[in-house]
């Protein structure tokens, strides 16, 4: 449930240094924050659902809820940050 609230917020946060994904490239540009803060707020229902939908099957399985969530939370930072710094290089730097 947190993971659906902060997707559900982060999208309306104003570009700041202080909170939301704070990533090296979301820092420095306003438009690369919007795009990153956008795709966290897509990605974190699905990824939410999948995450509330394991825990009743996992039930007694310490190490794989804790794997499973490991890796729900890398790929609920990590989709919208690989993608906003896609964007900021070719918007920057021409790269790509």
């Amino acid at each position: 449930v947190p993971m659906a609230v902060l997707g559900n917020v982060c999208p309306k946060l104003p570009f700041n240094r202080y909170t939301g994904l704070r990533l090296p490239w979301t820092v420095r540009d306003e438009q690369t924050w919007i795009v990153a803060h956008r795709i966290l707020g897509w990605v974190s229902i699905p990824l939410a659902l999948m995450l509330f939908l394991q825990v009743p099957t996992a039930m007694g399985l310490d190490a794989y809820v804790k794997y499973w969530f490991m890796g729900i939370v890398l790929l609920w930072i990590g989709i919208p940050g690989v993608i906003s710094g896609v964007f900021y290089l070719k918007k920057f730097r021409g790269m790509l």
